[in-house]
């Protein structure tokens, strides 16, 4: 006996429950399928001991599963989660009955049972099947993708329906929106540069001037070269305007100054020769008057007066300047008692060094050289420990053929490197920077200008 009951259950998650009934006959587990629902209600057909286990089967009032199991690769289904259980028959009656007098009433009981769940399950599907009307011309396969098309897209279809009102007014307007539609690249184009149509908007009363004067902004635009040569000399314009009066005067007498401007060098010559009179007569006011016609006049007209080396007061005129106060100040390495070694100055005169003319050449510290370079070279440099005096070396380059000169520093006067690309006499100078510590190079090319 079977009673009328649905062949499926469903439950959702709450993030604890792992046991769930069924409530319908099954003979074995091959006749119970359990489908798990994630939270965007996709459907995944779950496995029997791998996943759920049932309590037991053959129970006319159904049983229970338990879900998840150890080893199952689901966890306790949340809120968001939902899980069916289901029954599942094949479609088929295998008892065979033959004509006799005698029946088996426990198997036609099962065969009218088994036909029975058969057509509960049927009539399930059939709940949840598209129905149409008997009398309906509509194809209900057609009708199913329909559905699915409208169900792809019921958000679009929610937003349109909360915009109703903004639909009706595009209905009502639907000329002026072919109208629209049909220039649609211009509207395109102004859309693309809205900034300056709004800037075009809010200056229309120039824009109207402008239009007014149309004729002459044709004029200045067919000469605006010259325009633009104004426009990049707006000071001098300025400089100009705010010294009219004296152009006007310079005006008036331009025929003078074209006969000056005609004898310009003979007036530079005056001008200069009138400087040389005044420095001679009356000294530079830059410079001491001491030389001049002025000075020895007025020395004359005080009388000559003899120079005094007891005269402490250097208001007197007899007053020796910069005078030595000691003996000693008048010795030199020359005199029996110098105050000063030769060491502490630099050598009058150093003999000058050949080197060699290709590979690696040492320079030696405060040294004058020359080379000839037969082939590349590279100059090894000495190191410095003594930063209390100069360091400085001379290589004196006869290039006659260009080769590779490597010249062992990579720090230079006026940050520039040499070039040395091309056939030449050349100095080499060296200095050695005492607060940086490392040697710094520079390089003049000699000849005639």
């Amino acid at each position: 006996m079977i009673y009328d009951i649905s062949p499926v259950n469903k439950y959702n998650g709450n993030n604890s429950s792992t046991q769930f009934d069924f409530d319908f006959y099954i003979e074995n587990a091959s006749q119970l399928n359990v489908f798990h629902y994630d939270s965007q209600d996709n459907k995944t057909q779950l496995e029997y001991n791998v996943d759920y286990s049932i309590h037991e089967t053959g129970n006319s009032e159904g049983s229970y599963i338990t879900f998840p199991i150890t080893g199952s690769e689901y966890s306790v289904l949340s809120d968001t989660e939902k899980i069916s259980l289901e029954l599942t028959l094949p479609i088929s009656q295998e008892t065979q009955y033959n004509n006799s007098s005698l029946l088996n009433l426990e198997s036609l009981e099962y065969s009218f049972d088994y036909l029975t769940r058969i057509c509960q399950i049927q009539a399930r599907q059939l709940n949840r099947a598209i129905k149409v009307q008997e009398t309906s011309s509509i194809d209900t396969d057609e009708l199913a993708l329909d559905l699915i098309t409208v169900a792809d897209i019921s958000n679009d279809i929610s937003t349109v329906a909360g915009i109703s009102s903004n639909v009706t007014a595009v209905k009502n307007n639907a000329t002026s929106i072919t109208t629209v539609a049909g220039s649609i690249s211009n509207v395109n184009a102004v859309g693309s540069s809205i900034s300056n149509v709004n800037s075009v908007a809010g200056d229309l009363t120039n824009i109207d001037t402008v239009a007014g004067d149309i004729s002459d902004v044709s004029t200045v635009a067919s000469d605006i070269t010259k325009v633009s040569a104004v426009a990049d000399d707006l000071t001098n314009i300025d400089a100009v305007a705010d010294d009219l009066t004296n152009i006007d005067t310079v005006a008036g007498d331009i025929s003078d100054i074209s006969t000056v401007a005609s004898n310009i060098s003979d007036i530079q010559s005056a001008s200069t020769n009138a400087g040389l009179a005044k420095q001679y007569a009356v000294g530079l006011p830059s410079e001491p008057a001491e030389g001049s016609a002025k000075y020895w006049a007025q020395q004359a007209s005080t009388g000559q007066i003899q120079s005094d080396w007891s005269q402490a007061d250097n208001t007197k005129k007899d007053y020796i300047k910069n005078k030595p106060t000691t003996l000693s100040s008048f010795t030199d390495n020359l005199c029996s008692s110098p105050t000063h070694t030769h060491s502490q100055y630099e050598v009058i005169s150093k003999a000058v060094n050949t080197l060699d003319t290709s590979g690696t050449v040492t320079l030696t510290d405060n040294s004058i050289n020359t080379i000839t370079p037969t082939g590349a070279v590279t100059f090894s440099l000495p190191s410095i420990s003594d930063n209390t005096v100069f360091h400085q070396i001379l290589v004196q380059v006869n290039l006659s053929t260009v080769y590779t000169l490597t010249l062992g520093t990579s720090y230079y006067f006026n940050k520039t490197a040499p070039d040395m690309s091309s056939a030449g006499v050349y100095n080499l100078i060296y200095e050695y920077d005492k607060a940086n510590q490392y040697w710094v190079v520079g390089c003049i090319e000699k000849g005639t200008a």
